[in-house]
């Protein structure tokens, strides 16, 4: 069911095993200054979902960030910052599993990243071809005045979110 974080600012999550993982999956909800409701990374719509949704106001936008968070409704990756809440969305690009995950999920972050803090994946860090790119990314993100960072997949970063964000990135 959806859970209040902050005033216009909902999430919703749901299990997902991802590759043999259980990753779950998160579902940000942000009502625009319309009313309109702005939806981050679609998770599965069931009725209960449905209804706590549009008790809430009328879907204006679907963002699926990239190709795998398109399952409940492209490629690319992509950030968005809440200024009213001062909440930064992510997707895949962080996680943070803690220690109430299944014993293989918290096996696989440890070795490769996201186990007990925020945490790019080390394959992320093998891939990038263009790390001056992503640092001035990184740099502009921290501009923000970040407090909380919400992720599809781990715990939320409830305060601290730019110090967070900023240790994440730092091997750039």
């Amino acid at each position: 069911m959806l859970r209040k974080l902050d005033e216009n600012l909902w999430v919703a999550e749901q299990p997902l095993n991802y590759m043999g993982l259980a990753v779950g999956t998160r579902m940000t909800v942000i009502r625009l200054a319309d009313g309109g409701l702005w939806l981050h990374s679609p998770i599965r719509p069931t009725p209960p979902l449905r209804e706590a949704v549009e008790a809430l106001g009328p879907v204006r936008f679907l963002v699926a960030p990239n190709k795998y968070h398109h399952l409940f409704i492209g490629d690319g990756e992509v950030v968005f910052f809440h200024r009213a809440s001062r909440t930064l969305v992510l997707t895949d690009s962080a996680h943070n599993v803690g220690p109430d995950a299944a014993p293989l999920t918290r096996f696989v972050f440890k070795v490769f990243g996201g186990y007990g803090r925020l945490s790019a994946w080390v394959v992320d860090r093998l891939i990038n071809r263009d790390r001056a790119a992503a640092r001035r990314t990184v740099d502009t993100i921290l501009q923000w005045d970040i407090q909380r960072v919400i992720l599809a997949h781990g715990h939320i970063v409830e305060r601290d979110g730019a110090q967070a964000f900023r240790e994440a990135y730092s091997w750039l």
